[in-house]
This record gives structure tokens, sequence and C-alpha cells, in this order.
């Protein structure tokens, strides 16, 4: 986990498409939606990335009825047109900048990335001091990782509009490229201060609130810039996830629905839809919402997954393999139908099977989550030292892959090897410190060894990561098995169960302190609603044992 907003996340951004609130009246801010390589962020020439900016208009210069003719045609469909309306506005005004920086935007529409820069360069030659072209300059500049160019259009653009939320949260992007972390947070900041009406700046900072794993934080930013921008896809997306997080499905569901009565046509809609119906346990409304999904676009690989994952949980093997055949044959040269493939031989342990399908989706795209799946299946087909191997290899050419790094850990604790687990959560802790996972799997796992170092790793999680109910859960349930303040522990477990009310364990662990602070009634309730389930869990002989007692 960071503890600011990485430059990975400045950069997605501007990968997805997205409107903009309406601006006020007598505002001459349009938004303006350009496609860059996606070459030049890192995601090889497959596709075109999204990166929506904005036009400061000067309405003598060119009404804004010119440049929404323009902007309206920005898309695949309608780019010669688009490009009609662009020259029209040129020979109008021969002499103006706005023209060729709407030639430009169009340019960048269809991936012509040469001639949109030689446009912009066009419209700064007649203006040095336009805006518009400024920042879009600056943008490719940081797309080519041009960041020294970049910083000083952003600078210049910010000299002559000391309140740019375009300008401020370029200056934003440019620090986090170069891992300047917390100058970039105080520049996302900054735009917010200097335009609280400003939603980008809200969403920056929801996003890194986000990924601290403080979703009470990000929901309230995220209801101020709804508050501003009622119909805001991107916000009403985030907040669905931020819902969810705090084990408020049923929220998530309706804030998505909203999200879908706005964009019918959204796979991505309907999958987020099916992911939340699919955590409240509906397997049918979730089926139908990822059905719908994959029906808008065919090639949706993670709608495609999860349903497949709802086939398999429902022990559907045959229709679980069909998608993932079906996924193989729409892309044969993309990885994601043979993993799916792999997990559902997994599922029915043919082994062998999987490790094969996840063969050759590593020869495709190798990863570490791929790795740490193919170690799951070699050990299953009793070929341990091949699988230790393959893991071992990969973490070699990956240190800081903290994920199959916390596999690995995981895998000796199962095993037996506390020195070895041990040593792997402090190597991902050396690396970053503020790594929530392993802060609190090292917790429990000292916890269960009676080290006493496991509280103070605890409080690390927690402080990081308060929203989190698995955190709050190991905190809690240090705090009531040493005694050393069981009152807070049994309020943060309270939090936990409340968040996370599906998750046996933590309702174990309530139920407990519940009875260890005199609570017998209470704790009866709960242990008989636990034990009501038949769900299989570590502690359920415990808690049988306890109801008895009580």
């Amino acid at each position: 986990m960071q503890d600011v907003v990485s430059m990975a996340v400045l950069r997605r951004r501007g990968m997805r498409e997205r409107r903009n609130a309406k601006a006020p009246a007598g505002s001459m801010r349009v938004a303006v939606v350009v496609a860059v390589a996606a070459a030049m962020i890192g995601f090889g020439n497959e596709a075109h990335g999204i990166i929506v900016e904005r036009f400061n208009l000067l309405p003598p210069i060119a009404p804004e009825t010119d440049a929404t003719s323009v902007l309206k045609k920005l898309s695949p469909n309608d780019i010669d047109k688009a490009f009609g309306e662009a020259n029209r506005v040129i020979r109008a005004k021969p002499g103006s900048p706005v023209g060729y920086n709407l030639l430009g935007a169009v340019y960048l529409t269809r991936g012509d990335l040469d001639n949109a820069r030689k446009s912009f360069d066009k419209a700064i030659s007649l203006q040095a001091d336009y805006r518009p072209a400024l920042l879009n300059l600056a943008e490719m500049d940081m797309a080519q990782e041009k960041y020294a160019d970049a910083e000083r259009r952003f600078s210049a653009v910010l000299a002559k509009d000391p309140k740019s939320v375009p300008a401020m949260l370029g200056l934003g992007k440019v620090e986090a490229a170069k891992r300047n972390d917390a100058k970039a947070l105080t520049w996302i900041e900054r735009a917010r201060e200097a335009d609280p009406n400003a939603v980008e700046p809200r969403i920056l900072l929801a996003i890194h609130s986000m990924l601290q794993n403080n979703y009470g934080a990000a929901l309230t930013e995220l209801q101020e810039a709804l508050r501003r921008s009622p119909d805001n896809p991107q916000v009403l997306s985030l907040m669905a996830k931020c819902n969810l997080a705090l084990g408020d499905k049923s929220r998530a569901i309706a804030t998505l629905k909203r999200l879908i009565a706005l964009q019918p046509d959204s796979p991505f809609a309907y999958y987020n839809l099916g992911a939340a119906q699919a955590a409240a346990g509906d397997r049918t409304s979730a089926s139908a919402s990822l059905k719908k999904a994959v029906q808008l676009r065919p090639d949706y690989a993670e709608a495609v997954s999860a349903l497949a994952a709802l086939e398999l949980s429902a022990g559907h093997y045959d229709e679980a393999l069909r998608l993932a055949r079906q996924q193989q044959t729409r892309a044969p040269k993309a990885p994601e139908g043979y993993v799916l493939e792999g997990d559902v031989l997994t599922a029915q342990r043919k082994y062998a099977d999987a490790a094969a399908a996840y063969e050759k989706a590593i020869a495709m795209r190798e990863t570490g989550l791929l790795t740490v799946k193919l170690h799951t299946a070699l050990v299953g087909g009793g070929q341990r030292e091949a699988a230790d191997t393959r893991l071992q290899k990969w973490l070699a050419a990956h240190p800081d892959d903290s994920q199959a790094r916390i596999y690995l850990a995981g895998d000796y604790a199962r095993r037996n090897m506390a020195p070895q687990a041990v040593k792997e959560y402090e190597a991902i802790l050396q690396r970053n410190p503020k790594d929530v996972v392993a802060l609190n799997n090292l917790a429990n796992f000292y916890f269960t060894q009676g080290d006493a170092k496991a509280l103070d790793l605890a409080e690390r999680a927690y402080a990081l990561a308060p929203d989190s109910p698995a955190v709050a859960d190991t905190l809690g349930w240090i705090l009531v098995q040493q005694g050393t303040d069981a009152t807070r522990g049994r309020e943060l477990l309270r939090k936990a169960v409340t968040r996370e009310p599906d998750n046996p364990e933590i309702r174990f662990h309530f139920a407990a302190s519940l009875a260890k602070a005199g609570e017998k009634d209470r704790a009866r309730e709960e242990l008989k609603r636990l034990l009501s389930s038949t769900s299989t869990f570590p502690q359920r002989a415990q808690a049988e044992t306890l109801l008895k007692q009580l």
C-alpha cells in the first residue's frame, strides 16, 4: 500500500472515458475527450487510452458553439466530420489558435500523435500563452515521459492562471512520475482548494484514500463530488466500490443501478453490479448482470471470468469450462481463457491438466498471479519441488512482487515453516513498511506464536486501514485475548462483524469477546446465529464448546 497517490494512479485517471460536470452558466469550459496511444502509457500497441482535458474557450476568439460542433464529433464514427468542423473553424479564424487546438484534439482521437503535436504547436505559434494547447502538449509530454517539458508547460499555464485546476493536477502528475508522492498529493489538495466545485481533485483524493484502505474518508470526498456533479458516472462507480469495501452491499447495488440508468449500454457498469450482487449472495441477479456485460462486450474477459467463477462456485464445472473455451476461441492469443480453464481444472482437482493450462497462459504473459496459480496446481499434483523452483525463480526476478511473496509466506505458514514465513513477511515490510496485508498477516502469525510484537504490528495495520474488517478483527482479537484493552478490542470486533457479517471467524471472535466480558445473553445469540449456518470454519468446535459452557 502506498501512502500517497502513485504515478500509476495519476496516469490511470487519464485512461478512462468520462464525462465532466457541466460548467456554470457563462463559463467557456467544455470537456474534450482525446485519445492518446496506449503505448505511451505502458500498455503496448494494442489499444488507445482515453484522456479527458478541458479547453478554456475565450468567447471573442471562438464561440462555444464552434467548439461544440467539433467536440460532438470526436468519436470514431464521426471523425471525418470532426476534421471538417475543425478546419472550418481554422478557415473562419486563420489567425486564431482555437481551430488548430481543436484539430489537434481530432488527431489525438484518431491516434495520430505526430500531427496532433504539430497542430498544438501551431496553436502556440499563433498565441504563445494559449492555455488549452499548452495543457494538451503537456499531457502529451507526460504520456511520452518528457517530464521536464510537461512541468515547464504546466507551470507556464499556472503562471498565467494561478487557479488553473488542470495545471495543478498536471504538476501533481509530474511529481508522481518523479516519485515525489507527497508533493503530488499537495498539488491535488491545492487544486481542490483552488476550485471547490471541481470534481477531478476530489476523485483523485478519494482514490488516494482507497489505496490506503481508508474507505470512509474516500466516501466522504466522493459524496462532496456527487453533490457537485450528481450524475457523474465515475463518482458513482467509486462510491459503489467504497460501499462494498465498507460492507454496505445494498447501497453499493443501489448506486450501481443508478449508474446503469445513466449508462445503460456500459458493460463495465453491469460487470460491477454483478460483482456487488455476487458479494451480496444474489447469484441469480449476479449471473444476469454479468451475462448482460458479456452481451454488450463479448470480449470482456473480466466479465466472462466472473461469470465462470459464479458457475464454478455453484459446482457447474461443465458450464465454467465452456465459458473458458469460448474465451479462448474469441481471443486465442490472450491468456485469460487459459487461466480460466486452469481455475476450473484446479477446482476439479485435475492438477496436471490445470498446470498445462496455466503454462499456456504464462507463455503468453507471465505474471506473479499466474505463477502463484501454477504453484498451487503443481503442488496439488505432487510436484512440490518444481512448484517451489518456479515461484522462487519468479521472486528472484521480481523481488518487489509483494502479492506473490505474501502467498509464499502463507504457504510456509501452512507447512509449519515458521522462520521462513517470518522472513518473507519481514522482507515485504522492509521494502514497504506500510504494506497492510503483510502487517496484518504477520501480526496474526506472531500472535499464534505468542510473540509480543503482534500488538504493535496490528496497531500499525489498523492505523493504515481502519475500515478493513480483517484488520479490525486482528487488532480487536489480540486486545481481547491479551486483556490489555478488552473494551476497545470488543468495539473493534463489533465494528468488524458489522462490516463483514457473513465472516464466521470474525463473528466467533465477537461472540467470544462478549462471553469474556460477561455478556452471556448476547454471546449466546451470536453463537446460535453462527452455528445455525452449515458453513465450516476453523473455530466451529470452539464455538460449540463455548455455547455449551454458556
